[in-house]
């Protein structure tokens, strides 16, 4: 139940983000729910169980593809998503969401 629901808010969020215009209208909502599910349980597997030292880096670059896909032109929170996963400490751990500065400026 727990996967299920992180599934639907998930979808629920790309949803919101199509509809203020920070994706695409034609980002396939349950694709990217998958796609990004997807790159989770990679990311877990080769992370936690494979002990692969470029796990995190790959995840991250799959994601950034996805929102280089699919984000509008312009749309500032893709973009500072996209600059939060090319940033990393020295441990390959992004920074908080609230050390990104708001590019509304609000």
């Amino acid at each position: 139940a727990k996967i299920e629901g992180w599934q639907r808010e998930l979808g629920r969020a790309i949803g919101q983000a199509i509809q203020v215009g920070h994706l695409r209208p034609d980002t396939d909502i349950e694709d990217s729910v998958v796609g990004i599910y997807g790159v989770i349980l990679v990311l877990h597997h080769d992370a936690r169980l494979m002990r692969s030292p470029d796990a995190l880096p790959r995840a991250r670059r799959a994601l950034g593809r996805f929102l280089r896909q699919y984000a509008t032109v312009g749309a500032a929170p893709a973009d500072a998503a996209l600059a939060r996963l090319a940033r990393t400490d020295r441990r390959g751990v992004a920074p908080a969401a609230s050390a990104i500065p708001d590019p509304s400026g609000a």
